[in-house]
């Protein structure tokens, strides 16, 4: 059986690579626009780690900027806390940080004295440029 269908392709190359070049094509046109009715899954295991920042950023936006500011206490609290603002007066950004206000989930964001975290959330329209992550040492 599959001796005579490879028989049968290599006697007949062009029309069938044609039948197959159609077939291509028309699944192409078929599946135009299937990405925007199709919503990702996203599944997350209670008491994990991304379980735990998936309820930090809970009510932030599409996409987020991760900021990691280390260095002497001082100067976090000093630097970090204008950062912090700076990045929240922006136009359709919010910023979450450990000077953003109080509760449990803000600690987070401050593992030690000399480490703190901003994650810098923006409205956008584009939902294929991926999250950007950076890291600053203050002095």
């Amino acid at each position: 059986m599959i001796t005579s269908i490879a028989r049968f392709a290599v006697r007949h190359a062009v029309p069938v690579l044609v039948s197959w070049a159609l077939v291509v094509v028309a699944f192409g046109l078929l599946g135009r626009g299937v990405e925007d009715k199709v919503l990702p899954s996203l599944l997350f295991v209670p008491g994990t780690e991304s379980d735990h920042w998936r309820e930090v950023r809970q009510g932030s936006f599409n996409e987020s900027l991760i900021v990691l500011l280390v260095g002497p206490r001082q100067a976090i609290d000093r630097q970090g806390a204008a950062l912090a603002g700076a990045l929240e007066r922006r136009p359709l950004t919010r910023a979450i940080s450990p000077w953003s206000g109080s509760g449990k989930e803000l600690t987070a964001l401050r593992p030690s004295p000399r480490a703190a975290v901003i994650n810098d959330s923006t409205a956008r329209r584009s939902r294929s440029a991926p999250s950007a992550s950076a890291a600053f040492t203050l002095t």
